[in-house]
């Protein structure tokens, strides 16, 4: 049988998520009383645009410019982690997971 190993993300990341039009973007449940404008809910309308933050992320699953989740979080456990268990890793995302 298989492991399966479950971890919460992590608050410390290697930089923004992502960018988008030049501007550092991070996702949280409650934008309003975020510490700045580049905090969104992930299915909050992205600026200009009729998607979502979720939708357009979704669509861009493919493109080689998104990290790997692991990837994202400063901590090396989620390295050591994902290179032990591979595909039976997985991290649960507070935001994204709202």
């Amino acid at each position: 049988m298989n492991k399966i190993i479950v971890i919460t993300c992590a608050n410390k990341k290697n930089g923004a998520i992502l960018e988008y039009g030049g501007e550092k973007i991070n996702f949280c449940a409650n934008p309003s009383i975020a510490p700045d404008k580049t905090y969104y809910h992930p299915d909050q309308k992205m600026p200009s645009s009729t998607k979502t933050w979720r939708e357009w992320v979704d669509s861009m699953q493919d493109k080689k410019d998104l990290l790997e989740a692991y990837k994202l979080y400063a901590n090396p456990l989620y390295q050591k982690l994902y290179d032990k268990y591979q595909e039976n890793f997985f991290i649960f995302s507070a935001g994204w997971g709202l």
